[in-house]
């Protein structure tokens, strides 16, 4: 009877084995009798809170069991050997038992010959105990990087298990945990990995792989696909560094099938840059975040129908412009007032009776466009009123002349649209770019934020474009397009000017959602991956990637440019000069009526004679 085939042997190798380890629950499958048995698990518990004891012997018959829960770390020892112990490597290969999470430990040298044959991925945790021949006990590390896909069986020395007079056990030096765990299996060199792609320039499935790799790798169009580019690059970083094989599958744009096909294991991730707040995402995680998905409306300010909003009246609030009418109304009594009180009190001006009401507020005016005084007052009281009136003339013009000159050098005012549902009430037209997401968000959306409102007021059939259309109509004015921000600032900096870019609003549809390379959450390179996205973090890979591919807002160089007053902006001055014409006139009109029907009274008979010639 070999040393490991001694229940006595295998009760003080767990116990210590599993003790080291500070496990709570800990499953056996073997076939050995009750007695011994109960022998395993009262030496066992002592060690380890929680132990089950499986009965693999063929009279046991149903199906083996094997969960852990909500446990994360879970011992697991197998007698291999025992009439459905192949079956137990079936079952655990099927539901995922050889992972990160199960600890096992397996004895019996001809284990090797059938774990060669079962999906055991890279992370798992499998040790064999093997007795060569000189019947020393060696512990191996033992796992593959996926039967499926086309890995080989590996077996790695780890340490020496000796058994002491006592009966104890004590283990040598670990080799393999001198290093962590996966810089011990950094090499995937036997396997094909399988990666789903999507393309914008290419949006049909049935494009050539091929031609959507060449594309991928070029510097062509760098506006297009820097989603996909550096979901592409990073792989291929990855690729270098874990020495796999990569067999591409191209899937079309307008389809879901990205994360179909993930859940579904046809592949075993995607580069098409999947955003992890998907309704699905419950069955996936991110090895890497490496952008943000942000959709928005971008449209250049709009002009304003309402006279209010030109640059010349925006400098004062209208109870403002009231106050200073007023101001200036209440300045031309009192001149009047005052210069008359001078004519009846000073007898050398006893033959004036004072200025006309209009001249009294054109003078009032004056002051308040820093023109002078042509009526001076006398008295002191009359000069004191003057100059009060200048005073706060003079601070009104010049705050309202430092404004205006701060409007045209600063830079452009942006618009006071800041929702969805001011968008829908204002005079803009609207674009969308025709993609799944949009469609889903504006026509299938419950949200409180206006996307649907915005949706029944303005879409129409002609309101899914392309981007390219889309961006030229916001370029001419009065028009808004809903797409990628970073798809879109990069026709912008090649298409819009200097000018044209500072008058640039964006309105965000929604919130930003982060963008990733995902896999399934029971994944094998799960842990992998993500300590290998983590490295390149680290040494500035991903922002190399990241900041080449992804454009951003193009800047607006506000203090060399020097905003223009368009005429929209000026309209409301010359209206205001063609109303003084049209009033002039009329009042002209009326002066002459007035002046011949008092000329005709005091002249009757030049009348009569006018009428006799």
């Amino acid at each position: 009877m070999s040393t490991l085939d001694s229940p006595t042997f295998v009760i003080n190798f767990l116990v210590s084995y599993f003790g080291a380890m500070h496990l709570n629950y800990v499953t056996v499958f073997n076939c050995w009798n009750s007695e011994d048995n109960h022998h395993l698990m009262g030496h066992l518990s002592a060690a380890v809170r929680f132990v089950k004891v499986v009965d693999l012997s063929s009279g046991e018959g149903g199906l083996l069991e094997i969960g852990r829960g909500n446990r994360s770390r879970v011992g697991m020892f197998l007698e291999y050997g025992c009439p459905r112990s192949r079956e137990l490597l079936d079952v655990c290969a099927k539901t995922k038992c050889f992972s990160t999470s199960f600890h096992w430990v397996m004895m019996n040298g001809s284990v090797l010959g059938a774990l060669g044959d079962v999906d055991l991925y890279v992370d798992a945790e499998i040790k064999v105990l093997v007795a060569d021949g000189d019947d020393q006990l060696k512990l191996y590390d033992v796992y593959n990087n996926g039967k499926s896909l086309g890995g080989t069986l590996n077996v790695t020395f780890d340490r020496v298990v000796n058994v002491l007079p006592s009966g104890e056990i004590s283990f040598g030096r670990s080799i393999v945990h001198q290093k962590s765990k996966y810089q011990n299996r950094n090499n995937l060199s036997d396997i094909t990995l399988r990666i789903g792609t999507r393309s914008r320039m290419f949006p049909s499935a049935d494009a050539s792989v091929s031609d959507v790799l060449r594309f991928l790798e070029s510097y062509e169009k760098r506006n297009v696909d820097g989603v996909v580019r550096i979901g592409y690059m990073l792989t291929k970083a990855l690729q270098k560094d874990l020495n796999f094989d990569i067999q591409y599958t191209h899937y079309d744009l307008t389809s879901d099938d990205a994360v179909g096909v993930i859940l579904d294991k046809q592949i075993d991730f995607s580069i098409a840059g999947i955003r992890v707040l998907n309704e699905r995402m419950e069955h996936l995680t991110s090895v890497l975040f490496y952008m943000n998905y942000e959709l928005a409306f971008i449209f250049k300010t709009p002009t304003s129908d309402n006279l209010l909003d030109s640059p010349f009246f925006r400098p004062f609030a209208p109870e403002t412009w009231f106050t200073i009418f007023l101001t200036i109304l209440v300045g031309s009594i009192v001149i009047k007032i005052n210069h008359s009180l001078e004519v009846r009190y000073q007898e050398y001006l006893l033959g004036w009776t004072g200025p006309p009401w209009f001249s009294a507020l054109v003078e009032s005016l004056g002051h308040f466009c820093q023109q002078g005084a042509h009526l001076v007052a006398r008295n002191l009281l009359g000069r004191l009123i003057q100059l009060v009136i200048m005073t706060c003339a003079l601070v009104v013009y010049n705050y309202y002349s430092s404004v205006i000159f701060l409007t045209l050098i600063a830079s452009p005012l942006m618009s006071d649209i800041r929702t969805l549902s001011k968008l829908a009430d204002s005079r803009l037209q609207l674009g969308v770019e025709d993609t799944v997401e949009a469609r889903d968000y504006f026509l299938n959306s419950h949200t409180t934020n206006g996307a649907s409102y915005l949706a029944k007021k303005k879409f129409t059939d002609h309101s899914w474009t392309s981007r390219d259309i889309g961006l030229e109509r916001v370029r001419r004015g009065d028009y808004a397009y809903h797409c990628e921000k970073t798809d879109a600032f990069g026709w912008i900096r090649q298409n819009f000017d200097l000018l044209e870019v500072c008058d640039l609003n964006v309105l965000e549809s929604m919130p930003p959602q982060p963008i990733g390379i995902v896999v399934r959450k029971d994944s094998p390179f799960r842990e992998l991956f993500t300590l290998r996205f983590a490295r390149m973090q680290e040494i500035g890979i991903v922002r190399r990637f990241t900041e080449f591919w992804i454009t951003k807002k193009p800047e607006c160089f506000s203090e060399s440019v020097v905003s223009s007053v368009s005429f929209e902006g000026s309209f409301a001055l010359f209206l205001l000069l063609i109303a003084g014409i049209v009033v002039a006139f009329g009042a002209f009109t009326v002066e002459i009526g007035l002046f011949r029907n008092i000329w005709t009274r005091l002249n009757p008979e030049k009348l009569g004679i006018y009428k006799v010639t």
